[in-house]
């Protein structure tokens, strides 16, 4: 659904040069001045992000980067914000990072953690930290969706995926079922039943 993430959290409130982003976690760190420039480059000057999250696809010979830019939100509710998602790919060429927007229709989400309300403190293990959205979903879906994973506790066959980390990804599987993907390799899906959302099943998968 999502690709695996190794969070680099940039809070760029006011930054508008990518080529010295406040903070480099996870691969971010092994990023040059030379990909930020091509970052910046794909994004444009209109599309300042708030939020990278950088990850590759091996660690065996050329492969690919991929980047989400999450701009800076478009709708700001007391306990929710939304903001359009740029997918960005680099691929080597002539020895350095050649990136791209990919143009894929997406979007990021978060939801407070009540009382905290909306935060910009968090890190990549915080419950509270920003999550990809993938298709349509409703301000109360979302919130009526995290709830139901924040509340979640493990049963049965489901003991292997307790301690569910915060999630990273939602996507639409139609329209009463979605699937979350949250940090740990733990995938969880979800059905509307009774005009509740409710986590039914959990998998761990190890790519």
């Amino acid at each position: 659904m999502i690709r695996s993430t190794v969070v680099a959290l940039c809070c760029l409130a006011g930054m508008q040069n990518l080529s010295e982003p406040a903070v480099r976690l996870g691969e971010a760190r092994y990023l040059t001045d030379t990909d930020w420039a091509g970052i910046r480059e794909a994004l444009g000057t209109t599309r300042v992000p708030w939020v990278i999250n950088v990850s590759n696809g091996s660690q065996v010979g050329p492969f690919k980067w991929h980047a989400n830019a999450y701009l800076f939100a478009s709708v700001v509710r007391d306990d929710l914000r939304r903001g359009p998602l740029v997918d960005l790919e680099a691929t080597y060429q002539g020895g350095r990072r050649i990136w791209r927007d990919l143009h894929l229709d997406g979007a990021w989400a978060q939801v407070a953690l009540s009382p905290d309300g909306l935060r910009d403190d968090f890190v990549e293990s915080d419950r509270a930290r920003p999550f990809i959205v993938r298709g349509e979903f409703t301000d109360a879906e979302i919130r009526a969706i995290v709830t139901a994973i924040r509340l979640w506790q493990p049963t049965g066959g489901d003991q292997r995926a307790a301690g569910l980390g915060p999630l990273v990804g939602l996507g639409r599987r139609g329209p009463t079922a979605a699937e979350a993907q949250l940090e740990g390799h733990v995938f969880a899906t979800l059905l509307l039943r009774n005009g509740r959302w409710v986590v039914v099943s959990t998998r761990v998968v190890i790519a």
